[in-house]
């Protein structure tokens, strides 16, 4: 379509049409945001295959590295981008990701009182009014659980995670 109309434009056919010098500069406009466009997918494409790159060594990472890790969102939820060993650390859980954190670390129901206390400190976490430095440094350090005969320990280290939208 582009190529038809550009043959008219140099053939100079309707050229005694008034509206004829519009349709050329229209043309032109048009052919220019058609190249920026198709620049801009260009562009589009590289970034998308460095995010995969980036995005495939994260979970790479996250895959194999021997550590629980969970990004919790304001609504206590683990995000999907959780390290596997947490398959390992909970391993009656079951599904983890979309699981709420306080359920996650306080599965038990006798456990109630720690569950309520961690979400209180959540809400802090998430209240952006509050000093992160000193929240941080209230919520619970180490949390245990019986487990086979012993006692398993849940070291617990935050680090506050914000982008443009808090």
């Amino acid at each position: 379509m582009i190529s038809v109309a550009s043959e008219i434009v140099k053939n100079q056919s309707y050229s005694d049409n008034p509206l004829f010098p519009h349709f050329s500069r229209l043309l032109c406009s048009y052919t220019k945001l058609n190249k920026q466009q198709k620049r801009i997918i260009r562009l589009s494409d590289k970034q998308h295959h460095k995010l995969s790159v980036v995005n495939r060594a994260m979970r790479h990472i996250l895959d194999n590295i021997p550590v629980g890790i969970v990004v919790v969102d304001r609504d206590w939820k683990v995000n999907p981008s959780y390290s596997q060993y947490m398959h390992q650390l909970f391993r009656g859980a079951g599904k983890i990701a979309g699981a709420s954190i306080d359920h996650l670390l306080f599965w038990e129901e006798h456990r109630d009182k720690e569950r309520a206390s961690l979400r209180k400190w959540l809400a802090l976490v998430f209240d952006l009014a509050y000093d992160w430095e000193l929240v941080g440094e209230l919520g619970p350090d180490v949390i245990e659980h019986p487990a086979d005969g012993g006692t398993l320990y849940f070291r617990n280290s935050y680090h506050r995670i914000i982008h443009d939208n808090g």
